[in-house]
Parts: C-alpha cells; sequence; structure tokens
C-alpha cells in the first residue's frame, strides 16, 4: 500500500494531480486523523510512505518507529533531522510561531508566513481559515522538527530505500539535501520549484514513476 501525507496548511487533495483515480493508496487527512493513528502504522516490506514537508516529517517518524520495514520512502521538502546545536534557535522559532497562529488573525498569520525566507518566493496558497489555522497549529505543536529530529547519519543504512525530492529554487533545503543527504548515498532528485514542490505535480509523477512508485 502507498500512503500520502499531505503537509502544513495542505489536505490530502494536494496528491489529487499526482496520482491516477485508479490507484489504490491510502490518502491520509493529517486533520482529521487522531495523532496516535498516524504514528501507530504498522508497515510492512510492501509498504511505500510519500510525504510532503511536515507530512514527510511525519512518515519518515513512522519508517523510524518501524525500523524502515517498508519497501520505499519518498520524502519532497522535507527537513532530515537538526543537529544538536540547531535545536535551541530551532525552539525559538517553533515558540514565535505557535505563538502567531494563536493570537494572529488568518490574515495576519498569512503576511507572517509569506514572510518567511523558506517561502518568500511564493505566496502560500490555500484555504486557510480560522478553524484550519487552529487545527494547523495543534500539528504543529506536536511535530516540532525540534523534538522529531535524528541526525542524518541515522538514515545511511536505509539509503537503498530512500528518495529525498527538493525543489531547485529552495536554496535553504537543497543546500541541507547536498551536504547531509547526498554523501550517504540517498538517490536525490529536484523540482523546478522553491520549497513548495507539489506546485509541480507533473514533475513530481515523473519522478515517482521513474522510480516504480507508482
Amino acid at each position: 500500500m502507498i500512503h500520502f501525507y499531505h503537509g502544513l496548511f495542505g489536505s490530502k487533495e494536494d496528491w489529487d494531480e499526482i496520482i491516477d483515480p485508479s490507484q489504490p493508496c491510502l490518502k491520509h487527512d493529517l486533520y482529521r486523523e487522531p495523532i496516535s493513528q498516524l504514528l501507530s502504522l504498522k508497515t510492512t516490506s510492501d509498504d511505500i510512505l510519500v510525504g510532503y514537508s511536515m507530512g514527510g516529517r511525519i512518515a519518515l517518524e513512522i519508517a523510524f518507529r518501524n525500523s524502515f520495514q517498508l519497501k520505499k520512502i519518498v520524502l519532497i521538502s522535507t527537513h532530515p533531522g537538526l543537529e544538536p546545536h540547531e535545536i535551541p534557535e530551532r525552539r525559538v522559532f517553533e515558540a514565535k510561531t505557535l505563538d502567531k497562529m494563536k493570537s494572529l488573525s488568518v490574515e495576519q498569520f498569512e503576511d507572517y508566513w509569506n514572510l518567511l525566507p523558506l517561502f518568500k518566493s511564493s505566496k502560500l496558497q490555500s484555504n486557510l481559515d480560522t478553524v484550519l489555522l487552529e487545527k494547523s497549529a495543534i500539528l504543529f505543536e506536536h511535530f516540532k522538527l525540534s523534538e522529531y529530529s535524528r541526525p542524518p547519519n541515522h538514515l545511511k543504512e536505509h539509503r537503498s530505500k530512500i528518495i529525498w525530492i527538493t525543489g531547485s529554487e529552495d536554496e535553504k533545503y537543497r543546500s541541507i539535501v547536498r551536504d547531509r543527504i547526498q554523501p550517504l548515498g540517498v538517490k536525490t532528485f529536484e523540482t523546478p520549484t522553491d520549497h513548495r514542490a507539489l506546485r509541480d505535480p507533473k514533475k513530481i509523477r515523473s519522478i515517482l514513476l521513474s522510480e516504480g512508485i507508482l
């Protein structure tokens, strides 16, 4: 079974232009499924996990919890995990962002989010409303990168099962993948986008087809 995990502020429909309607798969709704249920998935050697951004972080955590007992994992615009010295600064950012998610209006938060260096080249395009922002705050608080981080070298022994996709215009994540992921022998690809790689569904689909995922 192929499991798809969307990103923060996204939806399971984000995969619709990538997957054939007849494709047997499970598109997880991160806002409807209990967090405990998401993380308790027991994978088998036939399972494939595909995650975008925070969804990739969730997929990676599931893979670790199952000792990488799976066929493949595809991580799109996903952070591989912080080094110990990076965690304090990340915690400051997470606390600041969580406070804004809980205190600002939707419009004010969108302005804040779109000015972050990671997203400055493309605006947030979503059906963000008060309810979705509240649910996103819960998701963001639970899946903090500072709490779900293992140094990338933990991935080396599983490199044959991992595919990593980043946007060619995503300078931050592209650099991270070049410096921390490629040296491990992990297969990597790029899309002609910034961090929001799902905005080029044809390229994502092409990569997944070429790698036998779809």
